[in-house]
């Protein structure tokens, strides 16, 4: 038979480890919060809080649709990128990081210095392994993060 775990109680907090989602490719933060327009019952947050997660803790890197844009200056980042060495950190795709660990920070700092868990969406995922795999946090760094993609 299928083991039914039981239901975690709304509003009941279990887990205290902050959250940081990562969108995915064209994705802004809304769409983890009110998807398509929906109620915010329905977003990633509040799912992950009817869980045991504390939704103060809940965080979304800031991204707008618009700002997917700026992959294109990834094209200037000659000979790199015309010679399949462009690196995750350079012209496409470095203000993702860059927010990334802004935000993984916060969240390391506003918990009280709890290990930050990484939920990635789509390419939210990759950025978020290739941010931990490029010396932003090393193991003299302050903060400690895990991935999920």
């Amino acid at each position: 038979g299928i083991i039914q775990q039981p239901q975690q109680q709304e509003g009941i907090v279990k887990y205290k480890t902050p959250i940081v989602i990562c969108p995915g490719f064209g994705n802004d933060s809304i769409d983890y919060d009110c998807p398509l327009k929906q109620p915010p019952s329905k977003g990633l947050k509040t799912i992950l809080s009817t869980k045991g997660f504390d939704i103060n803790k809940i965080y979304t890197v800031p991204i707008q649709r618009t700002d997917w844009i700026r992959v294109g200056g990834g094209l200037f980042d000659i000979p790199n990128f015309y010679i399949n060495k462009a690196r995750p950190d350079g012209l496409g795709y470095g203000w993702y990081l860059r927010r990334l660990k802004e935000c993984v920070d916060l969240a390391y700092e506003e918990s009280g210095g709890e290990k930050v868990l990484l939920i990635g969406h789509s390419a939210g995922g990759w950025l978020a392994r290739a941010a931990m795999g490029d010396g932003l946090w090393s193991s003299s760094s302050s903060s400690s993060s895990s991935s999920s993609s």
